[in-house]
């Protein structure tokens, strides 16, 4: 599950922010993992509440952005949790936590 999450993060960030890519190349390896962790909770929660994927055009996300916010509170409090929440996104959160 690491590795498909480290994957999924690698392009979150290759997609969503060239910029943030391009300076995560700056750390070691391990805090790079982190940080991709790190950018791709942010980028999902992002998308999530703004309507769109990895920044972009619109994605239904269902719900209000009240409703949705909730939603990713207890997704992201279950992550933490190291319970499944469902979305691969959010399953690099307990593992970018130094």
């Amino acid at each position: 599950m690491a590795d498909a999450t480290l994957l999924a993060a690698q392009e979150a960030i290759r997609q969503g922010s060239k910029s943030f890519a391009l300076a995560s190349r700056l750390f070691d390896g391990p805090t790079r993992d982190r940080a991709w962790l790190l950018y791709a909770w942010c980028r999902h929660c992002d998308d999530v509440i703004d309507g769109q994927w990895l920044g972009e055009g619109a994605h239904d996300w269902g719900g209000t952005p009240a409703e949705r916010l909730a939603l990713l509170r207890r997704l992201t409090d279950r992550a933490l949790a190291g319970e499944e929440t469902g979305e691969l996104l959010l399953a690099g959160i307990p593992l970018g936590v130094p």
